[in-house]
């Protein structure tokens, strides 16, 4: 996936949701609290997800999303959708600034015409 000037902005927003969610999640990110993270930007976007968690990775189907709505219902064409990069970009970032040996990649894109958006978060 190509990566947009706008990810520059959603990496500073990812960053900051670290910095803010550090205090209350601990010094300690496991995992678990990785999906707490995921799961306050889920909330704050509008986004419906179903997760599963194991030892040290964390599954994730976004199967709403608001943004990818508003793409819909404006007829935005598909290459011009950059809300996966920028989600790509926020989390990545908020995730290794949690804990700076997690990851996250996507493997669905709504945009690009799968069903659902798809993500893996690993410690």
């Amino acid at each position: 996936m190509s990566r947009c000037t706008s990810d520059k902005v959603w990496t500073i927003l990812g960053a900051q949701a670290a910095e803010q969610l550090k205090p209350i999640l601990g010094e300690t990110i496991n995992i678990e609290a990785l999906q707490q993270a995921g799961a306050i930007a889920e909330n704050v976007h509008g986004i419906e997800v179903n997760t599963k968690i194991t030892e040290n990775e964390l599954q994730s189907e976004f199967i709403k999303c608001p943004w990818q709505d508003a793409w819909i219902a404006l007829d935005v064409p598909k290459d011009w959708r950059l809300c996966a990069s920028g989600h790509l970009a926020f989390a990545e970032t908020m995730f290794n600034g949690l804990n700076s040996k997690a990851t996250f990649k996507m493997t669905k894109y709504m945009p690009a015409g799968d069903q659902i958006c798809e993500s893996i978060g690993a410690i």
